[in-house]
């Protein structure tokens, strides 16, 4: 899997961990040489596992060609990360939870618990983790390909985009872990559904 993009010179892909450029002729529209790797060890996003049909490259150009990447494993693999939270003021703190291979995540509307995918293995499933820290982490699936989660207004319950019986059918859960039932969404697109998010700080992986 690759992710690419132009440059005036070049045509820039990550193939696994590793960045590479393939001279390029804009004005032809041809490729005029071979690729040369330029950076070994780039971040990706859900590569391998459930997340392999994702797999975005962390990496972008400056208008004068600098280059900024997030480092990463050389395989491609999926990065272990923190689960952190930032505060009004940017203030960002460390959680109490182990490094994993968190994905998308969403913070409840009341500010008080965040809805994360964790890629484990061949399966993603959705954590809830309550920020007071007064309660474990629940996981709210078990098996299958269980991404994007968002919360419904009230905080009560969850929609995620699941895999589980074949098809990418959107799934609804109360976060407490109970009474999971598919949504009348059907397979559209997880950009159609929706929800509130008003809270005061945010979650972030570092």
């Amino acid at each position: 899997q690759f992710r690419g993009k132009a440059t005036p010179r070049s045509d820039i892909y990550a193939f696994g961990g590793t960045l590479f450029a393939v001279p390029f002729d804009l004005g032809r529209l041809q490729v005029t040489g071979g690729p040369v790797p330029i950076v070994e060890g780039i971040r990706r996003a859900g590569v391998g596992g459930a997340g392999t049909g994702i797999g975005t490259a962390h990496y972008s150009f400056s208008d004068t060609g600098s280059l900024i990447y997030v480092p990463g494993p050389t395989s491609g693999a999926v990065s272990q990360s923190i689960l952190a939270v930032a505060d009004g003021k940017g203030t960002l703190i460390p959680q109490k939870v182990p490094p994993k291979a968190y994905g998308v995540l969403r913070v409840s509307p009341d500010g008080k618990q965040i809805a994360v995918a964790v890629e484990e293995g061949k399966d993603s499933n959705v954590w809830i983790y309550d920020l007071a820290g007064t309660s474990n982490v629940r996981q709210l699936t078990v098996g299958g390909a269980n991404r994007y989660p968002i919360w419904s207004s009230d905080s009560q319950r969850v929609a995620f985009q699941s895999g589980r019986e074949g098809d990418l059918a959107h799934v609804v859960a109360e976060a407490g872990g109970h009474h999971v039932r598919r949504s009348d969404l059907g397979t559209r697109s997880r950009g159609q559904v929706d929800g509130d998010q008003d809270a005061d700080v945010a979650a972030v992986i570092a």
